[in-house]
C-alpha cells in the first residue's frame, strides 16, 4: 500500500454510491496530538504526518491518506484554540475524556 502525506483536500475522487454513504476517515481521538502520534507509531508502527487546525471547533489533526479515498486522522483539541462549537468525537465531554486517560493500552 502507498501510504502519502494528504496534500488537498480538492484531488479527492468521489466513490460514494448515490444517495449512500461512504467510509472516508479512520479517525482517532486523542487528549493531544503528539500523544495520537505516539501511540499511532508505537501500535502501528507509522508516523502520521501533520495535518491541519480546525479553528470553528477548536482542534487540529495529523493526517494520512491510505488510498485515493480514505484517511487515517489523529484528532485532539488545540490548546491554541478557543472553540466556537462543540468538538467533534466527545472531545468536550469530561467523562469521555477521563475514560481516555484511564484506558488501558490497546495490546499487539
Amino acid at each position: 500500500m502507498n501510504l502519502k502525506k494528504l496534500e488537498a483536500f480538492d484531488d479527492v475522487t468521489e466513490t460514494r454510491p448515490p444517495g449512500g454513504a461512504a467510509l472516508d476517515h479512520f479517525a482517532i481521538a486523542a487528549l493531544t496530538l503528539e500523544q495520537g502520534v505516539e501511540h499511532v507509531w508505537r501500535y502501528l508502527g507509522v508516523v502520521i504526518p501533520s495535518g491541519g487546525r480546525h479553528p470553528l471547533i477548536g482542534t487540529h489533526n495529523s493526517l494520512m491518506r491510505l488510498d485515493e479515498t480514505m484517511f487515517l486522522e489523529i484528532l485532539a483539541p488545540n490548546p491554541d484554540a478557543t472553540p466556537q462549537r462543540t468538538r467533534w468525537f466527545s472531545l468536550d465531554d469530561s467523562r469521555a475524556m477521563g475514560r481516555c486517560r484511564s484506558a488501558a493500552p490497546f495490546q499487539r
